[in-house]
This record gives C-alpha cells, structure tokens and sequence, in this order.
C-alpha cells in the first residue's frame, strides 16, 4: 500500500515539474490546428466562389497546423497545377 503512495507522489511531483511545459506545448497545438481550421474554412468559402475546393480532412488540417499558411497555399497551387 504505501508503495502505491509513494508513487502517487512521485508522479504528482513529475506532472508539476514538467506538466506546465507539457500543457503549454499541447496548448500551442491546439491554437496551431485552430487557426489552420480557420485558414481552411476560409480558403473553401471563398474558394466556393472560384468552384473551388480544398479537402477537409485530417492531412490538410495537419499539414495547415504543423507547416503554416504559406504550405497550405503550396498545397493549393499544388493541387490546381497537378489536378
């Protein structure tokens, strides 16, 4: 029993020594998928005027999110040239 106390404890001391990195790294994701959400919603709404249209799926919400806006608009000419 105490050893389960002890361990509790140490993972408790773990999570506050590195969880406020950890909580602010996954919390930079999440603003990073956000906006390339954003970006993508924005691109198919005005792009729906031009008949045309970005899919909405994980890979293009990733690559928007982990890679930034100017691949996003790479992805685009990319598919509009090869496409």
């Amino acid at each position: 029993m105490e050893a389960w106390i002890l361990i509790g404890l140490v993972a408790m001391i773990f999570l506050l020594l590195t969880g406020a990195t950890m909580f602010r790294k996954l919390g930079s994701l999440f603003i990073r998928v956000a906006i390339g959400m954003l970006f993508l919603f924005f691109l198919n709404t005005i792009g729906g005027f031009f008949d045309y249209r970005l899919p909405f799926n994980s890979l293009t919400i990733g690559t928007a999110a982990w890679l930034g806006v100017p691949w996003i608009i790479a992805l685009v000419c990319a598919d509009i040239f090869l496409f």
